[in-house]
């Protein structure tokens, strides 16, 4: 493994699939590197590491280079070394037993471009790679710092990652080293996976298959294995194949395979119930996801909790709305239409209350002073503390009312008309005298029936008005 800070040639281009037209459909997955510290070289793999340099594979849409010897870092090196004898054309994050521990790896799909060179693979020839990576790599055009960004990988027989499973070049050459090519996702690849390891033909029968599975629980349960037959290295391909810990017995291994192929009878079915799917393994779909939500993420990881928390906003949100988790989009548009308006309505009612609360006030405002008017007027020796009576009135005016009752007005009302007819012999308007009764009592109760016939009238308007009419009742 060789490491470097910034990379040396510009990228550029928009992300795109990672499948790449024109890549060999039994390309197999081969492990490129595993989490470790390389104290002795003063570096340090992990799965951060790797999940950046998907995301940056994503992100630049770039094929990632195979060559021979780290001989692309070597300028003196001999041209055919350096250049691609194949490219990387998919990348993930997934994982592999490293003793007792489980470790994140660095997986990669491969498109040949040197035959001699695949050959070279299959026959073992070469057995290893080697990374270069930039773990602190800068964009170069924005200066963006990008995390870790897989440069190049190097076929070699001495990488620094001395527990690297052995590079495989086709589907069968990665069951020859124990190592599956690809995810057994459907029933369709466990299948396949089973017609690979027991060497049935390409287009051998499902029926065939079966046969096969069926022959290995025989010889399993048998006391002794037959001559030539080796039962554990068999059990142990169909181990690695379905990702199983390496303590799984046989019995374990045989159960997870009749699991998948009983979870559905279609070729293509969903297998992912199946414990041998339960494998940690990275791809694009999250990423783009969460780039078409417009929350773009560094990593699958923080891809798939973005979206797990939009989802439970949306949830929460329909919850709280009343609804159900699956209303369509058009009952969710009809409950927000319903409440915007509902929302409206009440912006009008709060308005109309406001204005109603400040009539109410003016009106115990005027009736308190009326009150200490009448008080007074009753009891003139209370002129001097009328400033207190205010101030007991406004605090709490029921004590107020029951401590000071308003005087009583005397109900007797007498209309005297002058009979005496003014110069000129026109006939004088008629005069009303109202007697015993004040002017504030008459303007209230004149202000109340006006209010009555103009809701739009607040009381002291009302109350001016009155006063004015009384006014020009006395002055005719």
């Amino acid at each position: 493994m060789k490491s470097r800070r910034t990379p040396q040639r510009p990228r550029r281009g928009r992300p795109v699939e990672l499948q790449v037209a024109g890549m060999a459909p039994d390309s197999p997955w081969n492990v490129l590197a595993y989490e470790t510290s390389l104290k002795g070289r003063g570096a340090q793999l992990t799965r951060a590491d790797f999940e950046s340099c998907v995301a940056n594979f994503v992100r630049y849409a770039r094929e990632v280079p195979v060559v021979l010897y780290h001989a692309d870092l070597d300028p003196e090196a001999n041209p055919d070394a350096r250049k691609a004898h194949a490219w990387i054309t998919d990348l993930r994050v997934g994982s592999m037993k490293d003793g007792e521990k489980t470790v994140a790896t660095l997986e990669g799909r491969f498109r040949w471009v040197v035959e001699a060179t695949r050959a070279d693979v299959e026959a073992k020839s070469l057995r290893f790679g080697s990374i270069t990576l930039f773990p602190d790599a800068v964009d170069d055009e924005t200066g963006e710092a990008i995390g870790a960004y897989l440069y190049s990988f190097s076929l070699t027989n001495n990488p620094a990652l001395t527990r690297l499973p052995e590079l495989a070049a086709d589907r069968r050459a990665a069951l020859q080293a124990g190592y599956w090519y690809g995810d057994v996702e459907t029933r369709g690849d466990l299948v396949e996976m089973l017609r690979c390891v027991f060497e049935l033909p390409a287009l051998a029968p499902e029926a065939d298959v079966l046969a096969a599975l069926a022959r290995l629980e025989t010889l399993l349960a048998a006391p002794e294995a037959p001559e030539g037959v080796d039962l554990d290295e068999l059990v142990a391909c169909l181990r690695r194949a379905l990702r199983l810990p390496v303590l799984t017995s046989s019995s374990e291994v045989l159960t997870a395979i009749r699991a998948g192929l009983a979870a559905t009878t279609a070729p293509s079915g969903d297998m992912r119930a199946s414990p041998a799917t339960e494998m940690d393994r990275m791809s694009t779909k999250n990423l783009t996801l969460a780039a078409q939500l417009g929350a773009p993420a560094a990593s699958e990881e923080d891809a798939e909790k973005i979206i797990v928390a939009l989802a439970r906003e949306a949830m929460d949100t329909r919850r709280a709305l009343g609804l159900s988790p699956t209303a369509t989009a058009a009952e969710l548009a009809a409950k927000v239409a319903t409440l915007a308006t509902d929302a409206a309505r009440v912006t009008g009612l709060a308005a109309e209350l406001e204005t109603l609360k400040a009539r109410e006030a003016e009106r115990v405002q005027v009736e308190r002073r009326a009150h200490v008017d009448a008080l007074i007027l009753a009891q003139p020796q209370l002129e001097p503390a009328r400033s207190a009576l205010e101030a007991f009135a406004a605090q709490d005016y029921a004590a107020f009312a029951a401590k000071y009752p308003k005087p009583q007005v005397d109900p007797r009302v007498q209309a005297l008309t002058s009979r005496v007819a003014p110069s000129g012999g026109a006939t004088p308007a008629p005069v009303i005298a109202l007697a015993g009764r004040r002017h504030n009592d008459l303007a209230d109760a004149r202000a109340q029936e006006l209010m009555k016939t103009d809701a739009k009238l607040s009381y002291e308007e009302a109350l001016k008005l009155a006063s004015r009419e009384i006014n020009t009742r006395k002055g005719a």
